[in-house]
């Protein structure tokens, strides 16, 4: 074997071997297709061309990622209700117990001002909790709007390794790290517009919101 083309296919080797551990996978099949699909356009003295395939799926995969882009918007926007409101609550309240049992209710007036209630708590495991908020009022209408179901869930961290997490301190809702909506903005058939335009009227609330408070969390 010449030395030139032994060092091009040590090049081919390594080129493959980060492409498929990159993918998780090794497609010598693909391989094969791609050999094949380099002699016919080589045969027809073609030197630019990308199959339908790889375009069609990369446009797909850029869709998704600007679904997700506005779809965290969103997640910001719930993060920021779901942490004032639990903040306010013991600041007014001194406490706040995420329980599997029975967690603490927010009180009605935080209800209506950030517009979530807590719901349902699971003990994950030792290190969090699941948490449902239940939207309503205005962000409610919003959900509505967009048929996505009023419910949101969020982690909580568990540092006690016990069933329940008490907060004292309202700055300590940063533990609130984590929320997720149920809808799958993969799959989902909302347009990336309908995304964007529910994020801005979200936003508009935050925007209310955030010049009446005194302390934001």
């Amino acid at each position: 074997m010449k030395e030139f083309m032994k060092n091009e296919l040590e090049e081919i080797h390594t080129e493959v071997v980060k492409h498929c551990n990159t993918a998780m996978r090794y497609d010598e099949h693909l391989f094969d297709l791609g050999v094949r699909l380099g002699r016919l356009l080589e045969k027809n003295s073609i030197t630019d061309y990308r199959l339908k395939a790889f375009v069609d799926n990369e446009e797909k995969n850029n869709l998704i990622k600007a679904k997700i882009k506005q779809a965290n918007r969103i997640h910001n926007c719930l993060k920021f209700l779901i942490q004032n409101a639990v903040a306010q609550h013991i600041d007014k309240n001194d406490h706040f117990v995420f329980d599997e049992n029975e967690s603490t209710k927010l009180d009605d007036e935080i209800v209506q001002k950030f517009f979530v209630q807590s719901s349902n708590t699971k003990h994950s495991d030792e290190s969090s909790f699941q948490v449902e908020f239940v939207i309503s009022g205005e962000v409610a209408d919003i959900f509505e709007k967009y048929d996505i179901e009023k419910v949101v869930s969020a982690t909580i961290s568990n540092t006690t390794g016990d069933t329940q997490e008490t907060l004292y301190n309202a700055d300590d809702v940063k533990e609130i790290f984590s929320i997720s909506l149920p809808i799958n903005f993969h799959h989902t058939n909302l347009t990336e517009q309908q995304i964007a335009d529910m994020a801005d009227e979200l936003e508009k609330i935050i925007v209310v919101l955030t010049l009446s408070l005194k302390n934001i969390r």
